[in-house]
């Protein structure tokens, strides 16, 4: 069946995104086998007025290089009912964007 060939294992993209939490115990030892924990605590921890004094900072974008754009780009399409995004709505998001900061 050729539907089958561009079948989007959901699931598997959220997953792998971090959108979705750990199905079973073996995903959580799967995790913590790969994580490495420090006992050093960052210096700036000693004092938290140091951390409240620093200001907001700028919120890091985590990527996963084996995300396929091409499914997250069919999903957000298809959360538009296949439509395209009018040239007034992507000004909107443009402003928005600019407006709320982050480029």
């Amino acid at each position: 069946m050729d539907s089958e060939k561009h079948k989007i294992d959901l699931s598997k993209v959220f997953r792998t995104n971090g959108y979705l939490l750990p199905a079973d115990e073996s995903e959580v030892e799967a995790f913590e086998a790969n994580l490495v924990i420090s006992d050093d605590l960052p210096v700036e921890w000693e004092n938290p007025v140091n951390i409240l004094t620093r200001g907001k900072r700028q919120a890091t974008k985590l990527t996963n290089p084996e995300t396929d754009q091409d499914a997250v780009n069919n999903l957000a399409m298809a959360a538009r009912d296949g439509n395209t995004i009018s040239e007034a709505v992507r000004k909107q998001m443009n402003n928005d964007r600019k407006n709320s900061g982050n480029k």
